[in-house]
């Protein structure tokens, strides 16, 4: 799953991002316009307290100079640089 996001960000990250960890979705890419960033969530897990009641357990940033393994395809390397504006 991956979302664009510049005014929606706190939005697609927190809801949106919840909904998909609740779904089961085992990866969410959130590009970051207004940071100029990707963030990487991974590992959906239960959590009280957070919408849908699920979370992703692990967030990494990736910065245009960086490259993104997709855990669907770990022999592809995406650049960062290749997502953002």
């Amino acid at each position: 799953m991956i979302e664009i996001g510049h005014a929606s960000v706190n939005y697609d990250r927190g809801q949106k991002g919840s909904l998909y960890a609740k779904a089961g979705i085992p990866e969410y890419w959130l590009v970051n316009i207004a940071d100029l960033c990707v963030e990487v969530y991974r590992d959906p897990v239960k959590a009280k307290g957070h919408f849908f009641g699920w979370k992703y357990a692990q967030c990494q940033i990736y910065k245009s100079g960086e490259t993104i393994t997709p855990l669907c395809l770990p022999g592809l390397r995406i650049a960062a640089r290749e997502l953002l504006p």
